[in-house]
């Protein structure tokens, strides 16, 4: 009998702490001004996710890709510049000798033209906000204006 004092008082306890009025009102939740960066990153798309399958494997999860191999994408003047540049690198391909940080690559990149032009936008802004990047988001107009030029 003792041993179901135990339990049946801190069960009684709890359901009159627990117990009384529920507000009327729910929390107010404070929102932040949206910017078209902020926009962009919020879409239904996850830029991560489609980074980390799409890109992770050569520029690795770190944006910090493999020396000599596959060039970084944290702070160079590729990601940062103009998104143009980068949507054309990823759309059609890129078979050149660059350096970066004073290393050379030489290893081409794979054209990915399947990739659909909101996730390609989701993917960029990912990568120009991220790795300690600061560079505007890109859109998927962006992107259809680009794949409309072709190579």
């Amino acid at each position: 009998m003792h041993r179901l004092y135990f339990i049946i008082i801190p069960i009684l306890l709890m359901l009159v702490a627990c117990g009384g009025d529920t507000p009327d009102k729910k929390p107010v939740k404070k929102v932040k001004k949206a910017t078209k960066e902020v926009a962009a990153a919020k879409s239904s798309l996850n830029g991560k996710k489609l980074y980390m399958t799409h890109c992770s494997v050569c520029h690795m999860p770190n944006g910090l890709g493999m020396k000599g191999a596959f060039p970084p994408l944290a702070n160079t003047e590729w990601t940062n510049g103009p998104a143009e540049v980068m949507i054309d690198i990823v759309l059609n391909g890129f078979n050149e000798e660059i350096e970066i940080n004073g290393d050379k690559y030489v290893t081409p990149m794979a054209a990915l033209p399947h990739i659909k032009d909101d996730e390609l936008a989701a993917i960029l802004t990912y990568v120009r906000s991220s790795f300690g990047n600061e560079s505007s988001a890109v859109t998927a107009e962006e992107v259809a204006v680009v794949r409309s030029r072709g190579k």
